[in-house]
């Protein structure tokens, strides 16, 4: 996705249809090997897909539990210090994921 900005957010349904295509490539093959996201710096976009992508996960299996999202990117920042860079990253991954479910 090379029109999503630097520093900002992108537009939500491009973000979701990015989402959803990701997620149909990953589950089409199980035996793939991991997939490689990154964006200039590897923190900022990547990570705010990332963990769009890892709250999605729990909402399709976690269904009626609660989501400890701000323990969730603790977890995700210590595997790669510096993920969701800023305020507006954290944004896109509570409106991308939460309020639209």
């Amino acid at each position: 996705m090379t029109s999503w900005p630097d520093m900002n957010v992108p537009e939500t349904a491009q973000f979701e249809k990015l989402l959803n295509r990701y997620a149909d490539l990953r589950d089409r093959d199980a035996n793939a090997g991991p997939p490689i996201v990154h964006c200039r710096a590897g923190v900022g976009r990547t990570g705010t897909f990332i963990a769009a992508d890892v709250l999605r996960r729990h909402l399709k299996t976690e269904e009626n539990a609660a989501i400890d999202i701000p323990g969730i990117l603790l977890q995700l920042r210590r595997c790669r210090p510096s993920m969701i860079e800023n305020l507006v990253c954290y944004q896109v991954i509570i409106h991308t994921r939460v309020l639209l479910y």
